[in-house]
């Protein structure tokens, strides 16, 4: 099961910005790199650009749009764009959720390095939580969710 990743409301905005201007400084090098009337014509400087400005348009879009958790039959694999992450789901230690926001945690062995661990925290649109803790409990059926509620903190005088 593949559920996609949310980012705010704030994050995703700047990423589609980003893709916006990233894609007006290529249509502007090829311009450049065109001879069109009015500009400059510097090419070296406009290719560099343009490869420059496709590379961040492109790397932009995969992490706004292929950015996702896929429970797989012995893993879950985090996808943000083009890095990955996996989680053997033998190296799960425990599983909470913030019993207030409904926020999930898994909390894993990290590898081979004695006892340290590493919090994952589901970062899923909030009409898809059911839906994640769904794909957790068919995929670690053996496993207990724990639900907490976070202490406040209270404010030193």
């Amino acid at each position: 099961m593949k559920i996609r990743m949310t980012f705010g409301t704030v994050k995703t905005v700047m990423m589609y910005a980003i893709i916006v201007v990233a894609l007006a400084l290529s249509a502007l090098d090829i311009a450049m790199l065109a001879g069109a009337l009015g500009v400059t014509p510097m090419p070296a400087i406009a290719a560099v650009s343009l490869v420059a400005s496709v590379i961040i348009a492109v790397a932009s879009a995969l992490v706004l749009f292929g950015s996702f958790y896929r429970f797989e039959e012995d893993r879950l694999v985090i996808t943000l764009g083009f890095f990955k992450d996996v989680i053997m789901y033998e190296d799960v230690i425990e599983i909470r959720q913030d019993g207030n926001t409904r926020e999930l945690y898994i909390v894993s062995k990290l590898g081979k390095i004695g006892d340290a661990q590493n919090v994952v925290k589901f970062s899923v649109d909030k009409k898809k939580i059911d839906e994640l803790i769904e794909a957790v409990k068919n995929a670690m059926p053996d496993m207990i969710i724990e639900v907490f509620t976070p202490t406040e903190k209270k404010p030193k005088n």
